[in-house]
C-alpha cells in the first residue's frame, strides 16, 4: 500500500484552452499594470515651467567673435557691443540655421533664407526675422539687466559679464520682414472677354 502512494504521476501537458487562459491572464495583467503606471506618471507633480538656463562668462562670445553656439542657442555679441540669444531654428520651415563665417551671416540650408548677425532678414522665403529669447545678464559688479519685450540686444558698455540666464519659456517672435508682400499698386487686370 505504501508503494502505491509513492508512485508519482508525471505532469500532464497543458491543453490549448489552458494556454489561452494563461495568455489572456498575462495580457490582462500587462494592461492593468500599464494603466497604473500611466496614472502614477500623470499624477506626479510637473517641474516648474519657468526654466532658466544659466551660463557663466566663458560661454559668452568675445567681442571679436560675434557668434557662439552653446547647447541649443546662438549667443550673439553684436558690433555695437550688445548681447542677445537667438533661436537656432528658422521661422519658415523649422530647419536649423547655420553661421556662415566667411560672409558673416546666418543661413538656412533647407530654404536658403539669410539673416544678419542680429537675426534681421536679408533674403529668402522666411516670413520674419529670427526669433530671440528673453535673457537676464548679471555683470561682475552685481547689476542685473533684462532684455526688453522686443528682444533687443543688451548693451554691455565695456562691462564684464558674470552670468547670463536664458528664459526658455519666453521666445520672442521676430518681427515681420519689410518686403514680405509684393505691392500690386500699378498692376491692371484686363477684363475677361469672350470671342
Amino acid at each position: 500500500m505504501d508503494a502505491a502512494l509513492l508512485v508519482q504521476s508525471s505532469p500532464r501537458p497543458l491543453n490549448q484552452r489552458e494556454r489561452f487562459y494563461y495568455l489572456w491572464g498575462g495580457s490582462l495583467l500587462l494592461l492593468i499594470g500599464g494603466m497604473v503606471a500611466a496614472f502614477v506618471w500623470f499624477s506626479l507633480p510637473k517641474p516648474d515651467p519657468t526654466l532658466y538656463l544659466k551660463f557663466e562668462a566663458p560661454a559668452i562670445p568675445a567681442r571679436g567673435f560675434p557668434v557662439a553656439l552653446v547647447r541649443r542657442f546662438w549667443f550673439v555679441h553684436t558690433v555695437d557691443d550688445g548681447l542677445m540669444v537667438i533661436d537656432p531654428w528658422s521661422p519658415d520651415d523649422g530647419c536649423g540655421i547655420r553661421w556662415v563665417n566667411w560672409d558673416q551671416y546666418f543661413s538656412n540650408p533647407c530654404s536658403g533664407s539669410k539673416f544678419q548677425v542680429d537675426g534681421t532678414y536679408i533674403e529668402g522665403p522666411s516670413p520674419r526675422n529670427l526669433d530671440r529669447y528673453h535673457i537676464i545678464v548679471t555683470f561682475s559688479n552685481g547689476t542685473t539687466v533684462e532684455s526688453n519685450e522686443a528682444g533687443d540686444p543688451i548693451l554691455l558698455h565695456g562691462r564684464e559679464v558674470a552670468r547670463l540666464e536664458v528664459d526658455t519659456t519666453r521666445l520672442i517672435l521676430g518681427s515681420p520682414r519689410q518686403n514680405a508682400f509684393i505691392q500690386l499698386d500699378n498692376v491692371r487686370f484686363l477684363p475677361y472677354s469672350s470671342r
